[in-house]
């Protein structure tokens, strides 16, 4: 009987087992996407008064299918605008 483990290919590596989807990890597959600046910046409005406030909340990356949105925050309100990145570091 083989147990599988949580803790990572490490464990299984104990084991004798072999991890069933390769040698590529986290890291190995960072190193092949383009770039870590995000093509977008996600923001919430915030209405105060008159004016329009802009909270940015999180960040978004195009994929092959669609986007990814990492939120750092949730907006107080119902409304999360995605702006394209303008700022190149």
């Amino acid at each position: 009987m083989v147990k599988y483990l949580r803790n990572g290919n490490a464990n299984l590596e104990i084991y004798g087992i072999k991890n069933p989807i390769g040698d590529k990890t986290m890291e190995s597959k960072k190193k092949e996407t383009k770039s870590n600046i995000p093509d977008y910046i996600a923001s919430s409005p915030i209405e105060n008064g008159e004016k329009t406030y802009w909270q940015n909340i999180g960040s978004a990356w195009k994929t092959q299918k669609g986007i990814n949105i990492v939120l750092n925050a949730l907006p107080i309100n119902n409304k999360i605008c995605l702006f394209e990145n303008t700022k190149e570091e």
